[in-house]
This record gives C-alpha cells, sequence and structure tokens, in this order.
C-alpha cells in the first residue's frame, strides 16, 4: 500500500506484489553483486557461504523479481544501487515481514543485504544487542534446570548455530523433519501461542504441516479466536486478552536491541480471557512455584488449570526419559 512516507516527494516507494518481498530483496542483492557496489572487505570477512549466496542471488535476475513482484525494473535498479552505495543503511520492519509465509527467509535476506552494505554494528545501521538466548541459558543454570548435554539436545542446534542460540528458536524446516522422522527424537506436545500457521497465509506448506502435527499426543492454543489451527489440532484452547484487555507494555526490537517502549492502559475486560504474559507466568509458576517467587497473579489467585498443569508435566516427563534423562 502507499504509506503517508511513502507518498512523499523523493522517497521510493516500491509497492510489492504482497508475500513477494523475498524475491525482492533476492534481486536486490543480485544486482549489487553484479554491479560490485558492496561492502567487500565487511563481506568478506562476515558473511558465511557468500559463494553460494551469490549462486542462489543470481537465479533472480531484476527482469524476472519485477515479473515476480510487479515492482519496475528501474525502480529496483535505483534502490539496489542506493543500498550499495549510500551507506550505512538502516530497515525497520513489522508484521510485513513476520507474518510473511516466507517470513524467516526474508528476515535473512534483508540481514544479509544489510551486510552487504557494511551496516552491521555501525552507527546509522543496524546494531546488535546482546545475545538474550545465552542470558536465558544462564538464567536456567542458576536454577538448576539446564545443563550442557540437554542443551545441546536444541533440535538444529548444530546447524543453525545463530538461529538456534541468537533468536532461541528452531529453524522451521528443521522442525518440520524432526515431527515427520521423528529424528532426532519424536515430538510429543505443541504449545502455540498467536500462530495460525495451518493458513497459506502464514505457511509456505500448510497441508505438510497439519499432517505433521497431527502426530502430536497433545496440544495447547492460547490465542484470541478459534483458528483453523486451534480448530484442527488443539485439546485446550486458552482465551487471550487483546491489547485492549490488559495493561502492558510494547517492545520492538530490531538486531535484538529495543528501540521503542510504549504503554497499553487497560480499558475493558472480557471474559477471563489473559495476556500472552500473564498465561506464561501463571502457568510457569504453577508447573514450579520454585522458579517464579516474584510473580503474584494480579486478581491474587492461582490459576486454576490443575489437569492442563498435570497433562503437561506427563508429556515433558516422558520427553525427557525416552532422551535418556530423570
Amino acid at each position: 500500500r502507499i504509506t503517508w512516507v511513502g507518498a512523499h516527494n523523493g522517497n521510493i516507494n516500491l509497492q510489492v506484489r504482497p508475500q513477494t518481498d523475498t524475491a525482492l530483496a533476492l534481486g536486490i542483492m543480485n544486482l549489487m553483486f553484479e554491479s560490485g557496489e558492496f561492502d567487500q572487505e565487511f563481506a568478506e570477512k562476515w558473511i558465511y557461504g557468500l559463494d553460494e549466496m551469490k549462486a542462489r542471488a543470481a537465479e533472480y535476475p531484476v527482469e524476472k523479481v519485477s515479473e515476480i513482484t510487479t515492482v519496475p525494473v528501474e525502480d529496483i535498479k535505483r534502490v539496489a544501487h542506493i543500498v550499495g552505495t549510500e551507506r550505512p543503511i538502516g530497515w525497520a520492519w513489522g508484521l510485513a515481514f513476520d507474518q510473511n509465509k516466507n517470513g524467516v527467509q526474508l528476515a535473512q535476506a534483508m540481514i544479509i543485504l544489510a551486510a552487504l552494505s557494511g551496516s552491521i554494528d555501525r552507527p546509522g545501521g543496524l546494531t546488535l544487542g546482546p545475545p538474550s538466548a545465552l542470558l536465558g541459558k544462564w538464567r536456567m543454570e542458576q536454577r538448576g534446570a539446564m545443563e550442557d548435554d540437554v542443551w545441546s539436545k536444541r533440535i538444529g542446534a548444530a546447524a543453525w548455530p545463530g538461529l538456534s542460540t541468537g533468536m532461541a528458536t528452531t529453524q522451521p524446516d528443521e522442525t518440520l523433519n524432526t515431527m515427520e522422522t521423528d529424528q532426532p527424537y519424536a515430538l510429543k506436545m505443541g504449545w502455540f501461542n498467536s500462530s495460525n500457521f495451518l493458513t497459506p497465509t502464514c505457511s509456505a506448506q500448510p497441508k505438510r504441516w497439519h499432517k505433521a502435527l497431527q502426530k502430536l499426543e497433545f496440544v495447547v492454543v492460547q490465542d484470541l479466536t478459534m483458528t483453523p489451527t486451534a480448530m484442527a489440532l488443539g485439546d485446550y484452547f486458552l482465551p487471550m486478552a487483546t491489547w485492549a484487555e490488559h495493561n502492558g507494555i510494547v517492545l520492538t526490537h530490531y538486531g535484538r536491541n529495543t528501540v521503542f517502549m510504549g504503554p497499553m492502559n487497560k480499558a475493558l475486560t472480557v471474559g477471563e480471557c489473559k495476556s500472552d504474559v500473564e498465561i506464561c507466568l501463571m502457568f510457569g509458576q504453577r508447573l514450579n512455584p520454585g522458579w517464579w517467587p516474584w510473580y503474584k497473579p494480579a486478581d491474587g489467585k492461582s490459576l486454576d488449570l490443575d489437569a492442563l498443569a498435570v497433562a503437561v508435566e506427563d508429556f515433558y516427563s516422558d520427553q525427557l526419559k525416552e532422551l535418556g534423562f530423570d
């Protein structure tokens, strides 16, 4: 869409066909490689697999990208030249990236573009924040709950160290392959928080995901509405509060750094809905009170989810026993 910023004179608005942002990023990348307009010293030093990246980007010549995205060729060339020569640059993205069916690949491509322009960890570019996942591991170790041999068993930890550690998550393809093959171990339970990925807009292969997820024996879904994912897979559904139904804060972050903080003031109450953070805190305290001694529910009551808590504990214990832990 044409935004207020994009409509002003002097600004360039690349109005892409929905869900084609990743092709645009690869097209810009290919033009930078072809022209040599990128920070070659930075790229050679810091981009792992640079030659493979060049080969992948070469599959997206500008004419092909223009056809895919409906963005004019000359506009794509102009942006590639600016990104490659007027550096450093900075990105700001939101749900248009995060809820794209190729969102992981898109985010990776845009970060690579920042690296090609030498704009990472440099004033005016993207900054690198603290390794929050490592801090999370340290906190678990202090509670006696996370040993190195357990930490090393994270899915895809060896193949995708940056993603598995820097973002404290798994690479989606690794997770899908694990569910389909039960290798390196079988997954028994899923807890989905605001993740409606059984829709074509949020997943590149929804039918494949649906089939794999049906193998899970126990699924909890917390969301605002009964989504297709909740209806297809959920054993328990926990209704979440919208931003208007709870006090809280909004934090945006790029490069793992928080750059904006805004307050949310509760305006109304609907049923027994809880915020996503509140559900996680209350349930974490129910499962292991010693880890959450500082948290007290706002209503002063314990979360009445005993049956669900017992079921989660059973599945968690069974999973650890199968991996060889007491």
